[in-house]
């Protein structure tokens, strides 16, 4: 069953057109200041750029570690999935809820107005959680800052903060589990599934398209929330999550929401050689904050 465009969406790059000379057959979009970035169009310069993010071999070095001490621990089939399935559900319901209520907060703090940047920029952009969020993401939950430089020249804390993190997420599940080997099996598929989240967020902002139906699926319902409204379609690696708490809605039924404008704005200044988010994420703090004055007068 073949997916109809979203209306407003980013357009896809001619096929059989030759994309601006970048390695992994990437494009070049401005970024704020001057900047470039790459955004890569084929799966393995998605792949190549992925993989040698600080933040995604941070992940895979702590699910390596805890994978190696895990199989030289007896090993419990019926706990063991149990855990596995209740760690690999309980993200995804996790996902739904800090993607919602913190990241899309009716209250204004730091997190959602780091999300709001992300938001106000050109749909096709690489989008990593930084080395420190990424260590986060094992101990709490996933936030995705904006980019406002090269994709690669990122803010690292340092390794002992770093494994502060990744050492509290190991802790919590030492604690909940008494010590026991199912410790390791919850804290490994905690982190495989925050490599999966942060593969599937990638993917969903480079221009590749996936080939298989779940990939073109997850691929469409983020950018649904962004172009469409940020309200709805909220889940990542499980799409269907939405369906539980009544976020994926008909999207012909649905308004596009100021911030999807914002959005398409900062693609169309993209496209055009501006900034590409920050003058359009500007304009809708600048409409919120009239509208909230308007409305106490």
């Amino acid at each position: 069953m073949e997916m109809e465009p979203v209306r407003g969406a980013p357009e896809q790059p001619p096929r059989g057109s030759a994309p601006p000379a970048m390695r992994g057959g990437a494009l070049s979009l401005v970024q704020p200041g001057g900047r470039e970035q790459e955004v890569p169009c084929t799966l393995r310069g998605a792949l190549a750029l992925f993989f040698s993010h600080p933040s995604s071999l941070l992940i895979l070095a702590g699910l390596l570690a805890v994978a190696a001490v895990r199989v030289q621990s007896p090993v419990h089939p019926a706990a063991d999935v149990g855990v596995a399935a209740g760690v690999a559900a309980l993200w995804c319901l996790q996902e739904w809820v800090v993607h919602a209520w913190l990241l899309h907060s009716p209250f204004d703090w730091a997190g959602r107005r780091i999300h709001e940047g992300h938001h106000a920029r050109p749909y096709f952009h690489v989008s990593i959680d930084d080395p420190p969020l990424a260590a986060a993401v094992m101990a709490a939950s996933p936030q995705t800052p904006p980019l406002s430089t090269h994709a690669l020249q990122v803010s690292i804390d340092g390794p002992p903060l770093v494994a502060a993190f990744m050492a509290a997420s190991l802790a919590l599940f030492w604690c909940a589990f008494r010590g026991s080997e199912l410790a390791l099996t919850a804290a490994l598929v905690y982190y495989a599934m925050g490599l999966a989240y942060e593969f599937t967020h990638y993917i969903a902002h480079t221009r590749y398209l996936p080939r298989s139906r779940i990939g073109k699926a997850i691929r469409m319902h983020h950018m649904l929330h962004h172009t469409r409204n940020e309200a709805n379609w909220l889940a990542f690696v499980l799409p269907a999550v939405d369906a539980l708490f009544g976020t994926a809605p008909d999207p012909a039924s649905v308004r596009m929401s100021d911030m999807a404008k914002a959005g398409l704005r900062a693609a169309r200044e993209a496209a055009n050689g501006g900034g590409g988010g920050g003058g359009a994420l500007e304009r809708l703090r600048a409409s919120r904050e009239g509208a909230a004055v308007g409305g106490k007068s």
